[in-house]
């Protein structure tokens, strides 16, 4: 059996998302196999499209944006036209080289992918991110998955978590609260400031 025909007469299935299973349907084709496309879930915008747009407009108050994955890039891109420039002060972190080709196609210059290992523990272990005392980081990512780089950036210090308008997450103001942060929630920056200030 040659390398060409590894899958030779077998179904694979692809649960990719419709649209980003064309790659992995050539590679089994390929390899001999016949590809079954089932797509396993779909990617939908926000229903919160105003709250993101509202915190793509407050990004010059962190210190680090990180992206998990390809779609996350995609969809708060999509927002970042509202955006007169993405922030000099802001670095950016992708957890794979993927969604950081993705970030350099809409001009955003990426700062920390990791190198051999595409994941959260990979990000994490780049001595950038050992200490996080004070830094303040946004996470772009969808709903579900695993909660390992935002709990391990809380244990290394990282600054206060604000949840927009209308958000709350128990298990994140939890964590937190009991890491020392100041937690904020349910509130919107703009209103806070107009009460406090009049303007």
């Amino acid at each position: 059996m040659s390398a060409t025909d590894k899958l030779h007469g077998l179904r694979v299935l692809i649960t990719r998302p419709a649209g980003q299973a064309d790659h992995l349907h050539a590679l089994v084709t390929a390899a001999g196999g016949r590809p079954v496309r089932l797509p396993a879930i779909e990617i939908h915008d926000t229903p919160e499209q105003e709250r993101l747009q509202q915190a793509l407009m407050q990004l010059e108050r962190y210190d680090l944006a990180v992206f998990i994955s390809v779609n996350a890039v995609e969809k708060t891109m999509e927002y970042c036209r509202f955006l007169p420039n993405w922030p000099a002060t802001v670095k950016v972190a992708t957890v794979g080289a993927r969604s950081a080709e993705v970030l350099e196609a809409f001009d955003l210059k990426v700062d920390l992918v990791p190198e051999h290992r595409f994941n959260s523990e990979a990000l994490l272990a780049l001595p950038e991110l050992r200490d996080m005392t004070g830094r303040r980081v946004v996470i772009f990512r969808g709903n579900g998955g695993r909660d390992t780089l935002r709990d391990s950036l809380l244990e290394r210090g990282a600054g206060a978590l604000w949840l927009q308008l209308g958000c709350g997450h128990t298990t994140s103001e939890d964590r937190a609260r009991a890491a020392g942060l100041a937690v904020v929630s349910d509130r919107c920056i703009k209103v806070e400031h107009r009460k406090r200030y009049g303007i």
